[in-house]
């Protein structure tokens, strides 16, 4: 079958949805995350607020990495005041597993037959293939405090012609499914679920370290985690704290944040 057609944003529909304060649109960004740091404080303002584009030529990724997209990628930054939700400032770098956990959601109810796992402490993937990553942000300025949480999911993007490193560790709905999908309804229902698990997290963290753990890719598995020095062992599981737990000769050692560097 041919590459997917992407289809458009309705924006009427997404501004009249009542999910968002504010909608700033863009047809091409460097990177959303960008944006929303850029526009931080009057974008706080009406939180939650989305930045949404339709093409994403620059995407960050943890560290310096890029997120490679293409038309047809659903690519937004949700702008999020944890007050609003009365998400405490300690349980704030959890928003990333909850995020998570809200595509998973989302994937689970429109890819059949298919497992869905998620990778501490950002992505989401279909069998071995990543299909969504996740870069969530603290940032405050002139006294102001939030979030922005950045999320990149392949959607009606073939990874049929992209770059041999990408297309042979990543995939996407409609490489999944052989059909294309209402990137406006994919939009809500991804946004929708997030808040949802955001309002989760804030009453509750086993709420979603819970279902976090049972679709974690690397429970049970053989692991190295750079934070920044490498780790080795086995991953127990992802703790109340958000911290994974890796068994090593010296004992269990849990890691707030870092990369997962291998994994078997």
């Amino acid at each position: 079958m041919s590459p997917a057609r992407p289809l458009m944003f309705d924006l009427g529909r997404i501004r009249k949805s009542g999910i968002f304060g504010h909608v700033e649109y863009h047809r091409s960004l460097p990177s959303t995350n960008t944006t929303a740091r850029e526009l931080f404080v009057p974008l706080l303002a009406h939180a939650p607020a989305l930045v949404l584009a339709d093409e994403q030529t620059a995407g960050r990724g943890r560290g310096m990495r890029e997120w490679w997209s293409t038309a047809g990628a659903l690519t937004f930054s949700l702008v999020i005041r944890p007050a609003d939700i009365g998400l405490s400032q300690e349980n704030c770098p959890m928003l990333s597993l909850a995020t998570g956990v809200a595509v998973h959601d989302m994937l689970a109810g429109e890819l059949t037959s298919t497992a869905i796992s998620i990778k501490w402490p950002n992505d989401v993937y279909v069998q071995h293939q990543k299909i969504c990553g996740i870069l969530s942000e603290h940032v405050t300025t002139d006294g102001q405090s939030g979030v922005i949480v950045g999320v990149g999911i392949n959607v009606n993007n073939s990874l049929a012609h992209a770059p041999d490193d990408v297309r042979f560790r990543a995939t996407s709905m409609f490489d999944e499914q052989q059909q294309s999908f209402d990137l406006t309804q994919i939009l809500l229902a991804t946004t929708a679920r997030i808040l949802h698990r955001a309002n989760e997290l804030a009453q509750d963290a086993a709420r979603i370290i819970q279902p976090f753990n049972q679709n974690h890719l690397l429970n049970g598995r053989r692991v190295t985690v750079n934070s920044p020095t490498p780790v080795t062992g086995i991953c127990r599981e992802v703790n109340q704290a958000g911290h994974i737990v890796i068994a090593t000769a010296d004992g269990d050692v849990r890691i707030g944040s870092g990369e997962v560097v291998e994994w078997q």
